[in-house]
């Protein structure tokens, strides 16, 4: 097994594609079979710094918000561990609306 080294997004797209992963892999963000290493800390740790990339795209305001809401669906992620399915589909919920704001250009 290879170990995981995160992908930092660099642009608005790649941080859209990276939260449409993150909505499927939700709420572990483990993979086992490949990766050694890969965890809901990796890929919160991309994201954050994915967001800090492109935060002159963004603005001050969007990128705070956007940034809030990160730390929420990590926080219900790291609930849902327990097995709660709501905080699941909460957490994901979350990301799609970090999506379609990334996509308000």
């Amino acid at each position: 097994m290879r170990p995981y080294k995160p992908y930092i997004p660099q642009t608005v797209g790649e941080t859209i594609e990276m939260l449409g992963s993150m909505v499927l892999d939700a709420p572990k963000f483990e993979d086992d079979s490949y990766f050694a290493g890969k965890s809901i800390d990796t890929e919160y740790f991309a994201l954050d710094e994915g967001l800090k990339v492109i935060k002159g795209k963004l603005g001050a305001d969007r990128y705070t918000r956007l940034v809030k809401m990160a730390l929420r669906t990590k926080e219900k992620f790291l609930r849902a561990s327990d097995g709660n399915a709501e905080d699941v589909l909460d957490g994901r919920n979350l990301l799609i609306e970090m999506i379609e704001m990334l996509r308000r250009r």
